[in-house]
């Protein structure tokens, strides 16, 4: 995400979008209320269009809408923005109207109102993401591709390799098995890639790729699974730190395990709304965990501003991604504390 032109202390604040990500942190960030400028394409209707067809040209209209509702669809890579539309056109005073924003658009919000857990996301969003990041977990019968992002993991194949099952007349191959995934990532902008899995199939897959992808960083690493789980349990260790140090998802992860380690061991954890509430008040938060859809909340912003008073952190975690779905099993709102409380 870029910041065009003005900041958050201006009237207007212009925000280029350049990628998935960013679509992620604008849907947290922009709220019911907010005022956003942007361009659409609108059909021009004429009554004797009307009576012949519904087809007519659309042409760009630049107006600006009050939001009333934000919509996050990571499978198409779209934000929806609907609302009012409050100016532009005469014609189009008070009508409803949506704003579809995809990598590569631009965006203005109007007179907006910032509260502390937004300008931590906007600054989060300018100053890093997960690009070019690719994921491979396999064994000799399937294999699992994912790219990473800000929010979590987004699988964008399942290749059987034809090894085993009565399904399959034909006879294994392990070099056409290896092409498909070849295949199956040709194209994409990759600047690391992670194989994961057991045995020597990821090895001699990673050999068979370093021989064509001279550029990308090819990595291997043992696991016990095939499918999403291998990825999240490799963004815990080490390795993981030192290759995407400065993804979210990498903290998201951490701080769960930090926090059901403490849960399990010393009691230096908390979790519900009311609980968590009572520990900020005490001040005896480090870190307060929250889903994004608590962060929405009246109850959400409350907590965090309580916490902040008393010098705690907070974490927004993704409802995309494993640790923020474990996290909303908790009741969307967790804390590691730096204190038992009596």
């Amino acid at each position: 995400m870029r910041i065009v032109s003005g900041n958050r202390n201006t009237e207007k604040m212009l925000i280029a979008v350049d990628d998935d990500n960013d679509l992620w942190y604008l849907s947290n960030i922009i709220e019911p209320g907010d005022m956003v400028r942007a361009t659409v394409f609108r059909r021009e209707e004429k009554r004797e269009d009307m009576i012949r067809s519904k087809e007519s040209q659309r042409k760009p209209v630049t107006l600006s809408i009050a939001v009333d509702r934000v919509e996050f669809r990571n499978f198409t890579d779209t934000l929806k923005i609907l609302g009012i539309v409050k100016e532009g056109p005469e014609e189009l005073i008070n009508v409803h109207q949506s704003v579809n924003v995809s990598p590569g658009d631009s965006i203005e919000l109007i007179g907006k109102r910032w509260n502390s857990g937004q300008i931590e996301l906007l600054s989060e969003a300018t100053e890093q993401s997960v690009k070019g990041v690719l994921f491979i977990a396999l064994d000799d019968e399937s294999c699992l591709v994912a790219t990473a992002r800000n929010y979590g993991i987004n699988v964008i194949a399942r290749i059987d390799s034809g090894r085993s099952g009565k399904m399959y007349e034909v006879k294994y191959s392990e070099k056409d098995y290896f092409k498909e995934i070849q295949n199956t990532i040709s194209g994409k902008e990759v600047h690391t890639l992670i194989i994961l899995g057991p045995g020597l199939t990821r090895m001699r897959l990673a050999d068979y790729l370093r021989s064509s992808m001279n550029s990308v960083s090819i990595l291997s690493y043992a696991a016990d699974r095939t499918d999403e789980a291998a990825i999240y349990s490799f963004l815990q260790s080490d390795e993981a730190s030192k290759v995407i140090e400065s993804s979210r998802l990498v903290t998201e992860q951490r701080l769960l395990q930090q926090f059901l380690k403490n849960l399990s061991t010393n009691g230096l954890a908390a979790y519900g709304y009311e609980s968590v509430k009572a520990m900020a008040k005490m001040s005896a938060i480090d870190t307060l965990l929250i889903t994004e859809d608590k962060f929405h909340t009246i109850e959400g912003s409350s907590i965090i501003k309580i916490a902040e008073e008393s010098g705690s952190r907070f974490f927004v975690f993704s409802a995309s991604s494993e640790p923020g779905i474990m996290i909303q099993k908790f009741g969307g709102y967790c804390a590691i504390l730096r204190f038992r409380a009596v």
